[in-house]
C-alpha cells in the first residue's frame, strides 16, 4: 500500500469539473488506501411494475458490514467526527464558504460524495438555504441524486450534518426509480404531488426547467421555500425523514424506524436501491417485495391522506422551533439579538429575526462581498442600513444605501443587494409577517 499523503484541500471548484475532480480523488484514495469500496452482486426486483436494484453484500465483506450496520443507529452517540477533521485524501473541492465535498469513505456507488458543513451542524437540524446552495452548486455540474438522512431513525450514521449526492442512473440495470417512474402518474393538490402506488406518506414538488439556468443560491431560495412548505404539509419532525432531490423534483418521506427484518433503509431505498447483507435478506425482500419494505419503516398514511390532522393547537412551529403568537402564547416584550442564534439567508448573509403578529424584523449581518440575488415577494419591505453601506438594485433603480440611510421596497417589486469589501449591518422590516423567516 502506498504511503499516505496530505493530499491538497484548496481545490475550489471551477464550473464543470467536480465530476472529473471525482473520479481523480477517487482514483488516488483508493491507492492510498483511504477509499474503501464495498462490492456487491446486484439484483433487479419489480414491485408493482416499480424496478428496484438491490445489491447484495458480497461473501468476503459481509462479516465487517454486518457489524457496520448493526452498530449504525448508536452512531449518533460517538464522539469521533470523522468530518472534522476530515481526510485529505477523500477530499475533493471546495463547494461553497459553508460546505466542502468529500468521498464516501466506505462507497457502494462510485463517486459517492458528501456535501459537508465546514463546522459542526447536528444531523437532525434543519437544512439550511446554505445546503440547498450546495446541493445546487452539485446539480449544475453533473445530472445527480441528492439526499438527505435527518437523523438515525431515517439511516443517517454520523452525528455531523452532510447531504449526500451520486450520478444517475444508480445502476446500467435501473434507468428509472420508483419516483420518476411513478411521476406521470402523480395527483397534486395546491403544488403538492403525491404517487398513488407508493403505500407509505410522502410528498413531493417538481423542479421548474428554469432552475438550471439560475445560479445555485437563486434555484435554493425556492428548494428551501418548497422543503419548508412540504415539512409543515407533513408535519415533519426535524429527526426523522428523509429528502431526495434531483434536477426535476424534490420529495421528503417521514420515518417511523431505521430498519425492517434486520435490512436498513436510507434515503437511496426510497430512489429505488436496496442493500442487503446476505441471501436471507435478499429472499425476504423478493418475498414482501420493496414496496413493503419502505412501507414498514415510512409512516403510514392515516386515513387516506398524506398529512396527518393536529387534534391540539401547534404552538412552537415545526421547522422554527419559535413560539406561535396567540393571546394564550404572547411572544415576549424585549429581546437582544446577540442572544437569538442567526440563521443564513443567504451565503454571507447571516439574520436574526424578531416578530409580531402583523410585522416581522430581521437584523442582518452582511459579509464583505456577499451577494443577495434579484428575487421579490409580495411583502411590503423596509429597512435601514446600521453600519456600512450596500448597493441596492430596487427595480430599475440602483443606488449606494449608507450608515443611517432608509429604503422602502413595495411588494412585488424584484431587487437585490450588493456588499461592498467591508463587512455591513442592516435591520429589514416585513409587513405582514414572512413565515418562512420565523426561526
Amino acid at each position: 500500500m502506498q504511503q499516505r499523503t496530505l493530499y491538497p484541500t484548496t481545490a475550489k471548484l471551477e464550473s464543470g469539473t467536480l465530476c472529473a475532480q471525482a473520479i481523480e480523488q477517487s482514483a488516488h484514495a483508493r491507492r492510498v488506501g483511504a477509499l474503501i469500496s464495498i462490492p456487491t452482486m446486484t439484483t433487479v426486483i419489480s414491485d408493482g411494475g416499480v424496478p428496484f436494484l438491490v445489491r447484495l453484500v458480497a461473501n468476503r465483506v459481509r462479516q465487517e458490514i454486518t457489524q457496520r450496520l448493526d452498530q449504525a443507529p448508536r452512531t449518533q452517540e460517538k464522539t469521533v467526527n470523522p468530518f472534522l477533521p476530515y481526510d485529505p485524501d477523500l477530499f475533493v473541492a471546495d463547494l461553497s464558504p459553508t460546505h466542502l465535498c468529500l468521498l464516501n469513505k466506505f462507497n457502494v456507488v462510485d463517486e459517492h460524495l458528501l456535501l459537508v458543513t465546514r463546522h459542526f451542524e447536528a444531523q437532525t437540524s434543519w437544512l439550511t438555504l446554505a445546503d440547498f446552495d450546495a446541493l445546487w452548486r452539485c446539480l449544475h455540474e453533473f445530472d445527480g441524486l441528492a439526499f438527505y438522512n435527518s437523523g438515525s431513525t431515517a439511516g443517517a450514521s454520523q452525528p455531523h450534518k452532510h447531504l449526500q449526492y451520486v450520478a444517475l442512473p444508480l445502476s446500467k440495470d435501473v434507468f428509472v426509480g420508483p419516483i420518476a417512474a411513478l411521476l406521470a402518474g402523480a395527483s397534486f393538490v395546491d403544488g403538492i404531488g403525491t404517487l398513488g402506488p407508493l403505500p407509505f406518506a410522502h410528498a413531493l414538488v417538481c423542479c421548474d426547467p428554469t432552475l438550471l439556468t439560475l445560479s445555485a443560491v437563486e434555484a435554493a431560495l425556492w428548494s428551501r421555500q418548497q422543503y419548508q412548505h412540504l415539512c409543515r404539509h407533513l408535519a415533519i419532525q426535524a429527526d426523522a425523514y428523509n429528502l431526495l432531490a434531483t434536477r426535476h423534483w424534490l420529495m421528503l418521506v417521514p420515518r417511523t424506524q431505521e430498519r425492517t427484518n434486520g435490512i436498513s433503509v436510507n434515503a437511496l431505498g426510497f430512489a429505488g436501491s436496496l442493500l442487503v447483507r446476505n441471501q436471507a435478506e435478499l429472499d425476504y425482500v423478493r418475498q414482501v417485495g420493496p414496496l413493503t419494505i419502505l412501507k414498514q419503516v415510512a409512516r403510514p398514511i392515516t386515513d387516506g391522506a398524506q398529512r396527518p390532522l393536529c387534534d391540539h393547537p401547534i404552538t412552537n412551529h415545526p421547522i422554527t422551533n419559535h413560539p406561535i403568537t396567540n393571546k394564550e402564547n404572547p411572544m415576549p416584550y424585549f429581546y437582544n439579538p446577540a442572544e437569538r442564534t442567526p440563521k443564513e439567508l443567504f451565503p454571507g448573509a447571516l439574520s436574526r429575526t424578531f416578530w409580531g403578529e402583523k410585522v416581522l424584523f430581521s437584523y442582518l449581518d452582511l459579509a464583505p462581498g456577499s451577494f443577495v440575488p434579484p428575487h421579490s415577494h409580495p411583502h411590503e419591505q423596509a429597512g435601514i442600513v446600521l453600519e456600512g453601506e450596500l448597493e441596492f438594485t430596487i427595480g430599475n433603480e440602483t443606488r449606494i444605501v449608507k450608515s443611517g440611510e432608509i429604503f422602502i421596497i413595495p411588494g412585488d417589486v424584484v431587487h437585490s443587494v450588493k456588499v461592498g469589501d467591508q463587512p455591513a449591518r442592516a435591520l429589514d422590516v416585513f409587513s405582514p409577517v414572512r413565515e418562512e423567516y420565523k426561526w
